[in-house]
């Protein structure tokens, strides 16, 4: 096995607009194939913070598997008018010193952190007009909390295209989105979709400490394991609200009724897929069902246009079962 020298890595998002490039990848999948004529070839799914990529190396492969780290130098082409990428030289190598490098980033983070706080700003100013304070309390205690940090970075490994640092907070603000969409169409009031968009910003604050990342891999904590994110959610809610519920400043103090009713969302959100609780409230029915569609939606989108198949249906999409028709 080679040690990692030090020397040019070229970012996986960059890789596009270089005519050849290397540099130390972590191997994520590799599948070994037959071509039309008989020759062997490799298909090579690799990462680094900034990205996943397919790498075609014209050979089996056989000197490295999964979860190694594999040095690379590559050339770019263009094939049925994408890129292509085709490995030159592929060697296993020990992982870098620099590990927390490769902890894959979302791309969208930063953008998905303003719209987070121009979901809060809308509750805050809906709060104001409809006179009960009760979401704006909350959420301003889950804020003020050390969770938020942690919060902005969190993956959220339930669904696989959320699984990478800031996938938590990609996650929330489209669920929330479509959830306010879907409140809109469905007529509920000012103070329902208030509630819906609250419940939707908090529903799955409790990933932050039940999953981090080990060598750059996000894996369950030892409280996710024991306790899970769904029962850690519902504590860090029940504690925002709590304090929340202190608030007796006037016009500004909570009301218990709200503040069950945001809880009883965010315990019954993934009915379509487990849990005991079921939807009971215009809330919670329209929630329910954003989350729901939200998931399967995001993930059969990513997958579509990741895939690298060549044939006109992509590969079996394990999270939700099924194969789509390439665009």
């Amino acid at each position: 096995m080679k040690k990692k020298k030090k020397g040019s890595h070229t970012l996986i998002k960059y890789v596009d607009d270089k005519k050849a490039f290397s540099g130390v990848y972590y191997l994520v999948r590799l599948f070994n194939k037959v071509a039309k004529n008989g020759n062997d070839y490799a298909d090579l799914l690799i990462s680094d913070k900034s990205g996943k990529r397919y790498v075609r190396f014209w050979n089996k492969v056989d000197s490295v598997q999964p979860g190694d780290f594999v040095e690379i130098k590559a050339d770019v082409s263009e094939y049925d008018g994408k890129p292509q990428i085709t490995a030159r030289s592929l060697n296993k190598v020990d992982a870098p010193s620099n590990i927390d490098d490769y902890i894959i980033e979302s791309s969208s983070k930063e953008d998905s952190l303003e719209k987070f706080i121009n979901f809060v700003e809308y509750v805050e100013e809906e709060c104001k007009s409809i006179g009960d304070y009760t979401c704006k309390n909350i959420i301003d205690a889950f804020m003020s909390s050390s969770l938020f940090e942690k919060f902005k970075n969190a993956s959220f490994p339930y669904v696989p295209c959320y699984d990478l640092s800031g996938g938590l907070i990609d996650h929330t603000v489209k669920v929330t989105g479509v959830a306010m969409d879907l409140s809109n169409t469905m007529g509920l009031s000012d103070k329902e979709i208030v509630i819906v968009i609250t419940a939707g910003l908090l529903h799955a604050i409790g990933c932050v400490d039940c999953y981090e990342f080990d060598n750059f891999v996000s894996k369950r904590t030892s409280i996710g394991i024991l306790a899970g994110s769904y029962v850690m959610t519902i504590n860090y809610l029940f504690k925002a609200i709590r304090k929340a519920m202190k608030k007796k400043d006037g016009k500004t103090k909570s009301s218990k009724k709200t503040a069950q009713k945001v809880l009883h969302v965010v315990a019954s959100h993934s009915s379509r897929f487990n849990g005991e609780v079921r939807p009971s409230t215009k809330e919670a029915l329209v929630f329910a069902e954003a989350y729901g569609s939200e998931a399967i939606l995001s993930q059969g989108v990513k997958f579509i246009d990741d895939d690298e198949n060549n044939d006109f249906l992509t590969a079996f999409d394990a999270f939700t079962k099924r194969r789509y028709y390439k665009k």
